[in-house]
């Protein structure tokens, strides 16, 4: 419970304030900026996705991430909370899918992908993490294409991750950009350093009916925890057609194997997750 509190508090509470380095960053990279004020830069400078922005903005995205978490003190909400944290449902963080600003092209292409991301990460964390998940208990048929909008077939069809667990301080309906942490700036990590980083929504337009709802295109998971690996049965049909190559599944299998958490293939067909039986 103490640790829920911070998790809310963080999320709710934190302020951080553009740099010098980040307004020259903000004029030599977004188009138009060069004709903006500091002053305006620092009130107005609306680029979640890279981390940089102004006062306004972020109290906009705080008052809703306190929207949310009302809607998460409701019956509802809080069911969906337990199912959350407790790894009750599907819920799938994707090493292959690539943001428009994610920076982590060596883990995606390397032949030892979740070792690479635990040795850089960790195996839980209390920085935020942009998930997919399906309302459904791991094993079960997510229903992709009853819910994505994108990105729910890109993470659960193909490529490989993690399964994960973890508080939900936002899911979201549909892809709303947030925050890329490969990619927010060294002083905006350094801010969240002792509290972990921090991923906000802008709409609340965005958020699901914690009711009524079959899958989330992108879940701010916060406190996260990996409890399993996933990966698609694409790469072992690959492997039975003799195709191998530097990420073949026999080796992504071996660097599965160090995580020391289930692994799962993921259905060539449905995307639901089978235990692999050789573990």
């Amino acid at each position: 419970m103490k640790l829920l509190r911070e998790t809310i508090r963080k999320i709710l509470l934190e302020n951080y304030e553009l740099t010098d380095e980040d307004i020259e960053t903000a004029r030599s990279s977004i188009f138009g900026m060069k004709r903006w004020s500091d002053e305006r830069i620092r009130k107005e400078l609306d680029h979640r996705g890279q981390g940089l922005q102004g006062t306004d903005p972020i109290e906009r995205d705080k008052q809703v991430m306190r929207d949310f978490h009302k809607l998460m003190q409701t019956a509802p909400g809080k069911k969906m909370v337990e199912n959350f944290m407790n790894g009750n449902i599907d819920i799938r963080h994707s090493l292959t899918y690539t943001g428009n600003h994610s920076e982590k092209e060596d883990i995606q292409l390397s032949t030892t992908p979740f070792t690479d991301f635990v040795e850089r990460f960790g195996k839980q964390s209390r920085d935020q993490i942009s998930c997919c998940a399906a309302n459904v208990p791991i094993g079960e048929d997510p229903k992709v294409s009853s819910w994505s909008e994108g990105n729910g077939d890109d993470v659960f069809e193909t490529g490989y991750g993690f399964v994960m667990k973890g508080y939900p301080a936002f899911v979201a309906s549909e892809d709303f950009m947030s925050q890329t942490l490969s990619a927010i700036p060294q002083s905006l990590k350094d801010f969240n350093k002792s509290s972990g980083q921090v991923k906000r929504s802008h709409s609340m337009e965005y958020a699901v009916n914690p009711m009524l709802w079959d899958g989330a295109d992108e879940v701010l998971l916060d406190n996260w925890q990996i409890v399993g690996v996933y990966i698609s049965e694409w790469y072992l049909k690959q492997n039975k057609e003799g195709q191998r190559n530097r990420r073949s599944f026999d080796k992504l299998l071996a660097d599965a194997k160090k995580i020391g958490v289930p692994i799962y293939v993921a259905d060539d067909l449905d995307a639901r997750l089978k235990q692999w039986r050789n573990q």
